[in-house]
């Protein structure tokens, strides 16, 4: 009996076992599987909120050009060359407020052909996750924008590069500065403007107001009101060339270095807020000026438009930053209370992702020694994980 008993026994702990474990083992697996599904599906999700914005970011711009030919139709209106009988009919069929638009800011723009680049050297990429705008003019003293261009290239990986397209604005209507700036970055990124990796726009010359009869704002000389009013203009073209072709847009100046693979850094970051559904409208990888300002394209005309209306008024780093209190503020907030709300909506990151190299300024005779502190210490690379929000 003693041999049976112990053998029951041992049967009995074997299924006992197999009772116990089978319903566990299907459990986690279940579970594993709900994870991945879920993680999939958030993906997913992800991909269609960018979607809708990219949609509702095309519907925008046909109303746009609706709005041209409506200001067109009520400039030709007023002019007197129509007939009383014309006139008579537009009014019936177009008898309705107008809603103020760039034009009303900048009415030179209306000019077919001042919001067409005067010159492109693209591959027309387009569908990326991100686009790096870098906006460049001649430097008196020294150019860094071939150095600028070999660095982020040179820390990009293959799939990084399949997946984003570096738009160098060279906001020069002298065609003799423009063609000499153009030459160098041909005969140096041959490849990269091949494969539409790069691409060069240019502005035309009717792009800009006339800059004679800017006030005079800040206490700045003429030299200086003219120097950042055109900035800001610069910015504007570059974003609302770019905003077609990437989901996310960065922008960058000509004198910076890069640490290795931030584009896959800030995607990943962009992407992981947009699928916890956290508010954002700027992601801050630098503390200096505009660079290293992360936005989503379909954001980039709340921009575009606030530079066209305070060109005059202000650097682009200051209106970007009036633009947030505006988003974000209400008029009783305390400032702490305002504070936090800004902070909301613009989100800085340590440590910096860029450096500034530029000694000699974009404005002839201005020095400025501006560095970060924590860019690159201790040989340290892009990392989502390392990243904290100041």
């Amino acid at each position: 009996m003693g041999p049976i008993v112990t053998l029951l026994k041992q049967r009995f702990v074997f299924f006992g076992l197999i009772f116990v474990f089978l319903p566990c083992s299907m459990y986690i697996l279940i579970s594993s599987t709900d994870i991945t599904g879920e993680k999939a599906a958030m993906k997913r999700l992800v991909k269609l909120q960018l979607r809708v914005e990219e949609f509702s970011k095309k519907y925008r711009a046909k109303e746009e050009e609706v709005e041209i030919l409506s200001h067109h139709l009520s400039l030709l209106y007023d002019s007197g060359k129509l007939s009383a009988k014309t006139r008579t009919l537009l009014r019936k069929r177009t008898h309705r407020m107008r809603v103020p638009s760039t034009y009303h800011f900048q009415p030179h723009l209306l000019r077919a052909s001042s919001l067409r680049p005067a010159f492109a050297i693209s591959k027309d990429r387009y569908g990326v996750s991100m686009a790096l705008g870098i906006p460049s003019v001649k430097r008196h003293v020294r150019n860094y924008l071939l150095t600028t261009l070999r660095n982020i290239l040179n820390g990009m990986s293959e799939s990084e590069k399949n997946d984003t397209v570096i738009i160098v604005f060279v906001a020069e209507t002298r065609k003799k500065v423009l063609y000499s700036i153009i030459n160098k970055i041909v005969e140096h990124f041959e490849k990269e403007l091949n494969c539409g990796l790069v691409e060069l726009v240019s502005p035309p010359a009717s792009y800009y107001p006339e800059m004679s009869r800017l006030r005079l704002t800040l206490g700045d000389t003429e030299e200086r009101v003219r120097w950042r009013t055109k900035q800001n203009l610069d910015f504007a073209f570059l974003m609302m060339y770019a905003q077609e072709k990437a989901k996310f847009y960065v922008h960058l100046e000509d004198d910076v270095i890069a640490v290795p693979h931030f584009v896959t850094t800030m995607k990943n970051v962009a992407l992981e807020r947009i699928k916890r559904k956290k508010p954002w409208f700027v992601l801050d990888f630098c503390q200096l000026g505009m660079i290293g300002k992360m936005f989503r394209a379909a954001d980039l005309s709340w921009i575009v438009q606030f530079f066209f209306m305070f060109h005059n008024d202000q650097p682009a780093d200051w209106l970007l930053q009036h633009l947030i209190n505006i988003k974000s503020c209400s008029y009783d907030y305390t400032p702490e209370q305002c504070s936090k709300a800004e902070q909301k909506q613009w989100i800085r990151y340590t440590p910096s992702f860029f450096q500034h190299i530029g000694k000699n300024s974009s404005l002839k005779g201005k020095i400025q020694n501006l560095e970060v502190n924590d860019f690159g210490s201790s040989g340290w690379n892009a990392n989502h994980s390392k990243l904290i929000t100041v």
